[in-house]
């Protein structure tokens, strides 16, 4: 310790102390050369500030609540449905005592929610002995969430105290605007978007919804009144062709949930009803989207009911035309989408969480004739995915629903995948000793011993 307090060239890291002794009771700590700080008020400094001391810090009497910041717009650089890449923890502690690295905004390039960074650089000790937080702030409609902040303490001393300090990031809001998070201040990225719904069957197929994977279309019904099939995650629905319905869009096979480690069966789809004229539309296999409706005569016999998408947010088929006198087909249901559809940014505890699958469109129904039957049902978003507790990390965004289908019209178009989850901050405590016990939300790393003095001794001597 006695080798880095009395060496005078890391005097510019401690700074001068020409702005003398502050004790302050106002709100007004700003970046300064301080020979000690201490407050008997709260404090709200603005991001980007360094208190600098040739002696003590103390916040015992104060808690400190760190402004936003606005993260590096992506400018194109990454995928709006992606997880912004994280800050590297070799940047940051390569910068202390400068400007500190900014992280990217989220895919929604919101403005003033990343969370802020602050820099308190003592040559005596310091105590932490009432609250930090550096959280980002909540997330706007439709937006992902950005990091936590930084908080970076170096001391030639002691770093001691127990009191809580915080650099959360936050949730994915729950409007689903497919897009991912923030990039993190702990080296993490954003969570991704979610995956899109899929597409109901209809005179014109249901849009496939946005995601981080998007869904997939649902088929056309035909002139000849057969009903065109679901969406899934993988394929389109099938056209229907001339007399003959359209079949769901298969899936390949189990969901896998890499994060869970375990495979999820797919609830299986349904094909449509009716074989009095042409045939009916097979089910999209393992989950995929219900097959569409067979046309009914023209002697009254009731139109096929479009099939039932099965999983992960696939489309419901389309009902079916029949002859004056008898019933329309109903649409078939859009599929919930599935909470284990999504692809994790990260492994990592810190990293933001993914946003939830978007749910299927609902099958159309024919509108005119005697008798019109029902639209299908929508499916529903899935909820984002869950980030572990007390580690920082915001959740991801649910997943939007599908929408219904309209009469002798257009499918239901499958729901948008939900916004990524911000990742956690960092707080990094550097000095020769550090005891401090309290609790860090976030990111904490802690440099002490000879390494301590090494990393101090190589930036500023």
């Amino acid at each position: 310790m006695a080798f880095i307090q009395d060496a005078s060239t890391f005097d510019t890291l401690w700074g001068t102390g020409a702005d003398s002794a502050v004790d302050t009771g106002s709100d007004n700590i700003a970046s300064g050369n301080y020979t000690t700080w201490g407050a008997s008020t709260a404090q709200t400094p603005a991001s980007g500030i360094i208190v600098r001391c040739t002696s003590t810090f103390e916040n015992t009497g104060a808690t400190f609540t760190v402004d936003a910041q606005s993260g590096l717009a992506r400018n194109g650089l990454h995928p709006d449905t992606h997880g912004a890449p994280g800050v590297p923890v070799g940047a940051i502690i390569g910068s202390i005592g400068g400007v500190l690295p900014v992280p990217f905004r989220d895919g929604g390039d919101e403005a003033s929610k990343c969370g802020g960074n602050i820099q308190i650089l003592a040559k005596g000790n310091v105590t932490i002995g009432a609250a930090m937080t550096a959280n980002a702030a909540a997330a706007g409609s439709g937006k992902g969430g950005q990091s936590g902040g930084c908080i970076v303490i170096v001391s030639a001393g002691e770093i001691s105290g127990s009191a809580a300090i915080s650099v959360a990031g936050v949730a994915g809001h729950a409007t689903a605007g497919t897009v991912g998070g923030g990039g993190g201040y702990s080296g993490e990225p954003g969570g991704n978007a979610g995956f899109g719904g899929s597409g109901g069957g209809g005179w014109n197929g249901g849009a496939a919804g946005a995601g981080y994977v998007p869904g997939q279309a649902g088929g056309n019904s035909t002139a000849n009144s057969a009903g065109g099939g679901g969406g899934s995650i993988e394929n389109a629905g099938a056209n229907a062709s001339g007399d003959n319905a359209g079949a769901g869009g298969a899936r390949t096979g189990q969901i896998i949930n890499i994060m869970k480690s375990f495979a999820d069966a797919p609830t299986a789809a349904t094909a449509g009803s009716g074989d009095s004229v042409g045939s009916h539309g097979a089910a999209g296999a393992n989950g995929g989207g219900g097959g569409g409706g067979g046309k009914g005569d023209t002697a009254g016999t009731e139109g096929g009911t479009g099939g039932n998408g099965g999983d992960a947010g696939s489309g419901g088929g389309s009902g079916a035309r029949t002859g004056s006198g008898s019933t329309h087909g109903s649409g078939g249901a859009g599929a919930d989408g599935s909470a284990n559809m999504y692809v994790p940014s990260s492994l990592s505890l810190y990293a933001g969480a993914s946003g939830g699958q978007g749910g299927g469109g609902g099958g159309s129904r024919y509108g005119e004739g005697d008798a019109p039957a029902s639209l299908g049902a929508v499916g529903s978003g899935a909820s984002g995915q869950s980030a572990t507790s007390n580690s920082g990390a915001g959740n991801g965004g649910a997943g939007a629903d599908g929408t219904q289908g309209s009469s002798n019209s257009t499918g239901g178009a499958g729901g948008g995948g939900g916004n990524g989850g911000g990742p956690a901050g960092i707080c990094i405590m550097i000095a020769p000793t550090v005891s401090y016990s309290g609790n860090v939300t976030g990111k904490h790393v802690v440099i002490s011993g000879t390494a301590a003095h090494e990393i101090i001794r190589g930036y500023w001597s």
